[in-house]
């Protein structure tokens, strides 16, 4: 069992321990990191582009995670026919969160929350796409606050990160009243989404697979683990 997953064994949910897990879990699934430093690349040339492919990169970035972990996980799809489901799941509950966001902000809030876990759902339990909406729902049932303050603080690390690349490239512009100024905002946008990326990204993914691993307890047990570590056969 790693020191991330033995510490996560019977931990109370929490976002703090939650996003003190994904930063611990990183260092060990470098994986996550090259996938979003991809992706940001891809940002950087098309944002368009990648939005498309986003679930796709999250989807394999938990996968690695869940790996990293240990969780206990039941799949027969292949790796690429999950991403594509995962893809598709995402763009559905894209259009709720943003239907939610349209008409009042608090159930945009409310979905983006409840279904935090739907990629998870498709990568970890081959769910299709409508299932996984209802998985997504069943695994955040009663944790909305913990799955809240991971939201909140992943939304709020990328938005930091975006700003600062952006103002850092901002620094000699006079004015942004000017073309000039228009102009050069305009190409600092797209670098400080692909920074946002890169630095919310991978916490966003192992988070994802912490909480997954907790509400769906599917972390690996701890006798077995321990037990295999030493050769010994648990009984």
């Amino acid at each position: 069992m790693s020191p991330t997953t033995q510490s996560l064994h019977d931990a109370t949910p929490s976002a703090r321990r939650a996003l003190r897990a994904a930063l611990s879990l990183l260092p060990s699934a470098p994986g996550i990191v090259v996938a979003y430093a991809g992706l940001a690349l891809v940002t950087a040339v098309s944002n368009t582009v990648a939005n498309l492919v986003s679930a796709a990169v999250l989807g394999a970035a938990i996968v690695v995670a869940a790996g990293a972990l240990g969780l206990d996980t039941d799949v027969q799809n292949s790796l690429g026919v999950r991403l594509l489901l995962a893809v598709i799941a995402a763009i559905v509950a894209g259009v709720a969160i943003i239907i939610g966001f349209v008409f009042l902000v608090l159930p945009g809030v409310y979905l983006a929350v409840r279904l935090r876990l739907v990629v998870a759902a498709v990568v970890l339990e081959d769910c299709g796409p409508l299932e996984a909406l209802g998985r997504s729902l069943e695994l955040t049932a009663g944790e909305g606050w913990t799955v809240l303050g991971v939201w909140l603080a992943t939304t709020l690390l990328n938005a930091v990160a975006a700003s600062a690349a952006i103002l850092l490239l901002l620094g000699d512009v006079p004015d942004l009243g000017t073309r000039a100024g228009l102009v050069a905002l305009q190409n600092a946008l797209p670098l400080g989404a692909a920074l946002g990326t890169f630095v919310s990204g991978p916490v966003t993914a192992a988070s994802d697979a912490v909480l997954y691993g907790w509400f769906a307890d599917a972390m690996p047990d701890e006798d077995a683990s321990n037990a295999g570590a030493s050769g010994v056969r648990a009984p």
